[in-house]
């Protein structure tokens, strides 16, 4: 939550540097603070004056509210720009309040997060004092009142255990305050509050509600469980404690500053701290604003995924991450411990899967996609796992910092790992080795024998170890995802166990009491789920799956993680059971968050910062009477191209920050400022407000101190470019991904640069036309395209960028001239069908949609990631027609494809090449000839400043697939499909050339994935990038 600046510079206003703990009194900075003090009791009497026509709109005109940086905002804060700061004391007065049995479960942990939040006091001064009681009876009209003990016999009394601490600054901080202090009764400051004499108070307040009254008003308080305590519950709680996990956090500079947190659960309390933290990390030693803040989370499952099978992580490393969540309110650790590539968690009674499951081959050389699998004289080199105290200490450790983790045991697909160590699980019951990467060879298995009982019996097992490492885990993941059912239509065993379920008509996994083995392998799985389920539940543990456990009927108790869209996530929502949304946009952070050629090597796809900030998890389709079963979303980092925990954090920073508003606040927060005793609320802001209000709140956030040596993600401010295709041209806009410009020193936004070259030959200015050949762009403001035509240089302010039409071959290169790390290079080929009009029969998959049809008019080709230049198609045929305007000579067609078969992408089966003249009548051409585009490396060179350099990216040097045909950024696994037509016209023979006007070219998809593909029997996807006419 942050406020915009109205007019006033933080590099230049002395109250700005005051809030920011900076600060040196000078002359000039002295007559612009008495220039200020002036400003603002204008303002104040303006404002007082003003109170009674107040709106919900009304602008806050507190120049200082614009530096409270919360991530995620508060629900509510109340401001007091006419109180004093609060000044941090020498020493300084805690108190911690609450029930006994509370104190006795968490008054150390919320001791450990006030250290935290005050990093300049030392805990070693920490002098603890004898614990004292307050008795305190009920009243109905919900105030508290102190009676003495012998009062306390009746039922309504209650005791609560205060114990006081004191708090001794650090001498080895020399807090910034002591500056003020010395100027107090000087100048403008003068009205600051004396320090010295005044005694100092933090009270964190722990009160025990009423479950009944909290069921009222929390609409999510069911999938919290049950309270855990045999308390008398006290009624005089807040009434703004209506959710759980909420908190009030007060600080006020009255006779007695005081900091005041009070929380109904220690989850408030932890998130109280944690704002009160991130105030004190922006303010470092200096003062705090008078505010109070009233907060709750919208959704309460807020969660972060980590694949930890793919690539491991150590234990601090895991600690590390569940810091990143619990600073921003994340409550849920989704913890994948087992996959393909790996099995990572001790079980005691099965050895081998840690001996043996843990390790595999380091092919960190290879694409992961490709590497090829172990070979029978190798010796596995890389892994590792934790063991069962590393996990005991790691769930103590993410409980102390209220997060909750969810454990993942992957069935009954994605076990190769688990059957490397005990093939005699698999189907087949041949031995094989742990995949390196998603390369599997022909004999691997990786799906349990659902025919075996053995399988349950070892599943059960493993199960008690892990529900024993994880005791208040409620949900237990079991995966269900991507499971090869061919293994079992070719294994007796599971064909036996189909027939016998079958014959008796078992019910175990029907869905909604329809008991349908039409798809006996789904109705299999659906049985395997729910089996586990059953034995779950009756352990007091519930299960939560992907998706894919909707297939053949939903186990009655489950929770569905919906991953492939919402689709599943509604459909389960309708059926009341609970909803984790995770779609793949914008919930997967191992996608790239920027422009591919500026990022390190993702998996594919591009979920930007804006895209997970404007993310909502209950989607529009969904009928109101079924949103209270999204329990909320999270998002999901598979680690396949994340090598070490640096990566990990460059993937998942700053879109974390945004995730956690995004579920915390669930719609634009509210604010509010107090004068004297009338609030102004500023009410729901425009979504766009507020992101740009999120981005100045996130540039304090990369500068805490508990983020040294960790580098944040810039995508936000590299090059998005917005691709249109039409007339011949194609229309490029260079703007910033965010939407907004970054900032430059002087505060003003930096501007765009654009160069461009033929074929790469040398990079020219486009921004700065020479006077005899001045190159002029077409603005697109706010959406609308105006008529006139301006220079470049006019267009560096508001959201949109320099907007230019290509019309012949040619490299474009776009950065911010202050951050030219993250730049965007396009190289555009033209051909006959260059921004021609195209028509599909059917919209790309959503997933990876390109910029629409234009996409394959466009002159680019796709590039190694699966994202912007691509058009996806998940098992269906695709048929496109481009009209080429007027009746053409052509020579050849060809279309490009992908094939990239671990990642389940596979040539087309058949490409189809049809012409015609009118549209109507259509000639069938031969069979195109196939072969894979040859390339080359090269790296892209630009202009900076005087001198040609190469342009590096965050991980070093880029360099570019390239061919001299289709440009730069051509992928790896590139297929070119070409019909060579009739020879042109020449003096010899006389032929006439081929003439045509449309084009239509179907390209057939394989609709199951061969027998040793470990998707087999499912659809195939196909990618195609452009259709290129000469």
């Amino acid at each position: 939550m942050s406020f915009r600046n109205h007019g006033y510079d933080k590099n230049t206003d002395p109250l700005a540097k005051f809030a920011n703990g900076s600060f040196s009194l000078t002359r000039s900075t002295a007559a612009v603070a008495l220039r200020f003090l002036l400003i603002l009791l204008g303002s104040i009497c303006h404002s007082v004056g003003a109170q009674s026509s107040a709106t919900k709109t009304a602008v806050v005109k507190n120049p200082t509210a614009q530096y409270l940086p919360i991530i995620p905002a508060p629900q509510t804060v109340i401001q007091f720009p006419n109180a004093p700061f609060f000044n941090w004391p020498d020493q300084i007065e805690v108190q911690i309040i609450g029930a006994d049995s509370l104190m006795n479960l968490h008054q150390n942990n919320i001791l450990e997060r006030l250290y935290d939040a005050l990093p300049q006091y030392s805990e070693d001064a920490l002098i603890p004092r004898k614990p004292y009681y307050a008795f305190v009876k009920n009243t109905f009209g919900g105030i508290a009142k102190t009676v003495t003990p012998s009062e306390a016999a009746t039922k309504d009394i209650v005791s609560r255990r205060i114990t006081t601490y004191q708090l001794t600054i650090n001498p080895d901080l020399l807090p910034i305050r002591k500056v003020y202090l010395e100027h107090q009764n000087k100048g403008p400051f003068s009205w600051l509050h004396k320090h010295s004499p005044i005694k100092h108070v933090i009270k964190l307040v722990l009160h025990q509600p009423n479950p009944e009254k909290i069921a009222k008003t929390d609409p999510n308080a069911s999938f919290y469980g049950t309270w855990k305590t045999n308390d008398y519950f006290i009624n005089f709680v807040p009434n703004t404690f209506t959710h759980r996990e909420s908190y009030v956090l007060k600080i006020g500079s009255g006779k007695q500053p005081t900091i005041e947190i009070h929380a109904i659960d220690f989850a408030g309390m932890c998130w109280g701290l944690g704002s009160l933290r991130q105030l004190t990390e922006h303010s470092k030693t200096g003062s705090l604003l008078p505010m109070q803040i009233e907060d709750y989370p919208k959704f309460p499952y807020r969660g972060m995924h980590l694949d930890v099978s793919r690539n491991f992580f150590n234990t601090a490393e895991i600690k590390r991450y569940i810091d990143h969540l619990s600073f921003y309110k994340i409550n849920t650790f989704h913890w994948h411990l087992c996959d393909d590539q790996g099995w990572r968690i001790e079980i005691k009674k099965y050895p081998k899967l840690t001996d043996i499951g843990a390790w595999r081959m380091n092919r960190d050389y290879e694409n992961w996609r490709f590497a090829h699998p172990q070979e029978p004289n190798e010796t596995p080199n890389y892994g590792g796992y934790y063991t069962q105290d590393d996990v005991r200490e790691i769930v103590k450790y993410a409980k102390e910092r209220g997060v909750s983790i969810v454990p993942e045991i992957e069935m009954p697909g994605h076990s190769s790992a688990a059957l490397a160590a005990y093939p005699n699980l698999s189907c087949s019951k041949l031995p094989q080795f742990v995949v390196p990467g998603g390369n599997y060879p022909k004999t691997n298995s990786s799906v349990f024998c659902a025919g075996n009982d053995a399988t349950f019996s070892f599943l059960e097992d493993v199960l008690d170890e892990v529900m024993a490492r994880f005791p208040e885990s409620e949900y237990i993941h079991i995966g269900g995802d991507e499971v090869d059912k061919s293994a079992w239509k070719n294994c007796l065993m599971c064909q036996q166990r189909i027939k016998v379920l079958k014959d008796v008509s078992s019910t175990m996994g029907a869905s909604n009491d329809i008991n349908d083995w039409g798809r006996p392998e789904d109705r299999l799985q659906s049985y395997f789920i729910a089996r586990m389920e059953k034995y779950l539940n009756a352990h007091g543990r519930n299960i939560i799956g992907w998706d894919e456990i909707l297939e053949g009927g939903l186990a009655p108790n489950a929770a569905v993680m919906s991953w492939r869209g919402v689709v599943g996530g509604i459909e389960a929502a309708q059926m009341k059971h609970p909803v984790v949304m995770t779609p793949g946009y914008p919930c997967y952070f191992d996608h790239y968050q920027g422009e591919p050629s500026s990022e390190p090597l993702a998996f594919g796809g591009m979920n930007t910062l804006k895209d997970v900030y404007y993310f909502r998890p209950v989607p529009n389709e969904l009928k109101r009477e079924f949103h209270p079963f999204v329990v909320g979303a999270q998002a999901n980092v598979w680690t396949e191209f994340m090598k070490d925990f640096k990566q990990v954090e460059y993937m998942i920073l700053p879109r974390l920050l945004a995730l956690s508003e995004a579920l915390w606040t669930g719609s634009s927060p509210k604010y509010a400022y107090k004068t004297g005793e009338n609030a102004v609320e500023m009410g729901n802001r425009n979504i766009d407000t507020a992101f740009a209000d999120f981005l100045d709140r996130l540039s304090f956030h990369e500068k805490f101190g508990n983020f040294a040596n960790v580098k944040f993600a810039h995508s936000h401010y590299g090059i998005k470019p917005s691709i249109e295709t039409g007339q011949d041209t194609i229309w490029v806009e260079m703007a910033s991904a965010s939407g907004f410009a970054p900032k430059v020193d002087n505060g003003r936004p930096d501007q765009i640069e654009i160069k461009k070259s033929r074929a790469g030959l040398a990079w020219e200015e486009l921004v700065k036309p020479s006077e005899d050949e001045k190159t002029l762009i077409k603005i697109k403001n706010g959406g609308v395209h105006v008529s006139e035509w301006a220079s470049i240089n006019h267009l560096y302010q508001g959201k949109s960028g320099p907007r230019t039409a290509v019309t012949t071959s040619a490299d474009i290169h776009g950065y911010f001239s202050q951050n030219i790390n993250q730049a965007v290079s396009l190289s555009f080929r033209k051909h006959l069908g260059f921004g021609k009009k195209i028509q599909l029969n059917i919209p790309a998959d959503s997933r990876y949609p390109g910029h629409g049809e234009g996409t394959l008019c466009d002159g680019l080709a796709g590039g190694n990631y699966l994202g912007a230049h691509w058009l996806g198609f998940y098992g269906k045929d695709m048929v496109a027609v481009l009209d080429l305007d007027t009746i053409t000579d052509v020579e050849s067609i060809t279309l490009g494809a992908l094939s990239v078969e671990p990642s389940w992408i596979f040539a087309p089966t058949e490409v189809q090449i049809e012409t015609s003249s009118d549209g109507k009548i259509w000639e069938l051409h031969p069979m195109p000839s196939q072969r894979r585009t040859t390339v080359t490396s090269d790296t892209v060179m630009f202009s900076a400043g005087k001198s040609m350099v190469n342009r590096t990216t965050q991980l070093g040097n880029t360099r570019y697939t390239f061919d001299e045909i289709w440009g730069r950024n051509v992928a790896e696994k590139h297929i070119q499909y070409t019909v060579n037509l009739p020879p042109s016209k020449d003096s010899v023979t006389n032929t006439p050339p081929f003439q045509t006007r449309y084009i239509r070219i179907t390209a057939k998809c394989r609709m199951s994935l061969p027998s040793d593909h470990p998707g087999v029997g499912n659809p195939a996807w196909i990618f195609v990038d452009e259709i290129v006419v000469k």
